[in-house]
């Protein structure tokens, strides 16, 4: 057993191979910008502080990562969380940092992104990886109803695979709220009734296609696919943010189906 906890620990110390990959390109990414352009505060900010996010979260991934081995075994499952969301804002931010470096469509601007790209993946594969050994495993079915009455003018949408709530939706004395797998947002009270009504009836694709009339939510239920006519958590409906020079585009989702749209633009 403690043979097989140090080749755990190892596998994850060997991480820091990576991580220093990332920290030599993140560095030449820098090095480029300055080079580039005078950057004054405000350009600094912009079009350095990404690429340093992405680095600065993944180290704290892999810290996160690392103290799991050292903690009890109830207390491991709530570091590799961490890690979880560091990774997460490590993601997102690599996208629009790529990005910004597509924006300027220079031969030593791709090669950097290529870099970049290579060096992210290579990190956020090997933490991931390991991270599983920390996690507990998923358990949950599929749900006797998706849609479900908590009480009046309250109720959850489960996932299709799993059974966990992805979709809150409910009606208080001030205000009427949709809490999704991505998008938590204030609607509308004069639509509730409507709301309450599809629910009822057990309509998602009724429910779906009237909430897209509300500007909070263009593209309908985060949580929704329409091909599947179902609701998927944020474990299985994979999400995948856009981003077009340095701007957030859009985010898609990807059900276990492979059915892909975007569910917030």
């Amino acid at each position: 057993m403690e043979k097989e906890e140090k080749k755990i620990a190892d596998a994850i110390w060997a991480i820091r191979k990576t991580i220093q990959v990332l920290e030599d390109t993140k560095d030449e990414i820098i090095s480029y910008f300055r080079e580039k352009f005078e950057l004054g505060e405000e350009e600094e900010n912009m079009w350095i502080t990404d690429t340093k996010g992405v680095y600065f979260n993944i180290v704290a991934a892999w810290q996160m990562l690392n103290s799991c081995t050292r903690q009890k075994p109830e207390d491991q499952a709530e570091k590799a969380n961490n890690s979880l969301k560091f990774l997460s804002i490590a993601k997102s931010q690599h996208g629009q940092s790529a990005s910004e470096l597509k924006a300027l469509k220079e031969e030593k601007a791709e090669v950097l992104e290529n870099q970049w790209n290579k060096a992210f993946n290579q990190c956020y594969t090997s933490i991931s990886k390991q991270l599983k050994r920390f996690l507990p495993e998923e358990s949950g079915k599929p749900p006797k109803e998706i849609i479900e009455k908590k009480r009046e003018k309250a109720y959850t949408l489960a996932c299709a695979v799993c059974g966990r709530v992805a979709v809150v939706i409910l009606q208080s004395d001030t205000q009427f709220v949709y809490s999704g797998i991505l998008i938590e947002t204030v609607l509308d009270k004069n639509m509730a009734d409507t709301v309450f009504t599809f629910l009822d009836s057990k309509d998602l694709k009724g429910l779906h296609d009237y909430l897209q009339g509300d500007i909070q939510l263009e593209e309908g239920m985060d949580a929704y696919c329409p091909d599947c006519d179902t609701i998927y958590c944020r474990t299985h409906y994979h999400l995948q943010e856009e981003w077009d020079e340095g701007f957030y585009d859009c985010t898609y989702g990807t059900c276990p189906e492979s059915h892909k749209r975007i569910v917030h633009d």
